[in-house]
């Protein structure tokens, strides 16, 4: 199959499985955090990709059987190694998560026979796989490079990102913080869960459209989650504050858990710059107004973008 048909093909599949809603129940119900708002959400986000120009593409002689392994964190989080596994010319061996299998099965069921064909799902990867493309936490990525030691890997470990707050941000430029910070629970690496705040930055906006962030997208588990990690960091003595989540005060750029957004205050450009560069290994994105990422970005990637600055469709090419 040509490239361009390829993506027409994934694109139809993704409009059938956005109109479906039966699927779409399903996908909520196995996973309650998937709510009905977040679904859709991702599934817009998709079709954003097919409106990008599509370079010139020349797939593989030799394909190869690559095996997949997705994450569940996101609606379809998994779907973009999926595509670019099939642009490059290779066939796919997929192991979709517990937590995101409804959609990811439905997508890969609306699509043409003649690219159905060279995907294979399964419940765990078979030995024979010619290379692994994979995500998952940094213990994951022990457990795979033992595993699969023979064969190639690109295998995606914990990152987050981190948003930059001058203070000069408009309502609009703190709605989309809001987002980035709260949609999908704050559970993806392009998630803000650190904030880097100017020193005396007015963050009034931003806790205003952190409480006016829709309800109905949360599931009643964050509510839980949220509260958990409040209560456990009371315990402990620690100052804290509530606008949507919990807001934790440090003065370095820290991993926090799901509910949790980590404070930290710059006097100068100099200290951004120098907490940033410490962290840069493990920084997904950084988002802010004068940024590259502007707010409300964050969680709209591109097909072009990658995770980890790493080139998936290069990387499989080049196998």
């Amino acid at each position: 199959m040509l490239p361009s048909t390829i993506l027409q093909d994934f694109q139809r599949a993704i409009h059938q499985v956005a109109q479906d809603e039966l699927v779409l129940e399903r996908a909520s119900t196995v996973n309650p955090w998937f709510t009905p708002g977040l679904i859709h959400t991702a599934l817009e986000a998709l079709d954003e990709w097919f409106q990008e120009p599509l370079p010139e593409l020349e797939p593989v002689k030799q394909p190869l059987r690559v095996g997949i392994i997705m994450a569940g964190n996101l609606p379809l989080v998994g779907l973009h190694d999926l595509v670019m596994t099939r642009l490059a010319g290779h066939n796919a061996v997929v192991k979709p998560s517990s937590r995101d299998q409804v959609l990811v099965e439905a997508v890969i069921h609306a699509l043409s026979k003649a690219n159905r064909a060279q995907i294979e799902v399964v419940a765990s990867l078979p030995g024979d796989i010619d290379a692994l493309v994979a995500m998952g936490s940094d213990n994951t990525a022990r457990y795979l490079a033992h595993d699969f030691q023979n064969v190639p890997r690109l295998v995606r470990q914990h990152r987050y990102s981190v948003g930059i707050w001058t203070g000069e941000e408009d309502r609009e430029m703190a709605r989309g913080m809001a987002r980035d910070i709260l949609l999908y629970h704050g559970m993806g690496c392009r998630s803000v869960s650190n904030l880097l705040v100017r020193a005396g930055a007015d963050v009034a906006l931003l806790q205003e459209a952190l409480a006016a962030f829709p309800k109905e997208w949360m599931t009643e588990g964050w509510d839980r989650q949220v509260e958990w990690e409040g209560a456990i960091r009371g315990m402990g003595g620690t100052l804290l504050e509530r606008y949507g989540l919990v807001w934790e005060r440090n003065e370095q750029l820290v991993s926090v858990p799901v509910g949790v957004l980590n404070i930290v205050e710059v006097d100068s450009e100099e200290k951004k710059q120098e907490l940033l560069a410490g962290e840069e290994n493990r920084i997904q994105c950084v988002v802010g107004m004068e940024e590259a990422i502007l707010p409300g970005q964050a969680q709209c990637p591109g097909l072009w973008d990658f995770a980890d600055q790493v080139d998936t469709y290069r990387w499989l090419k080049q196998l």
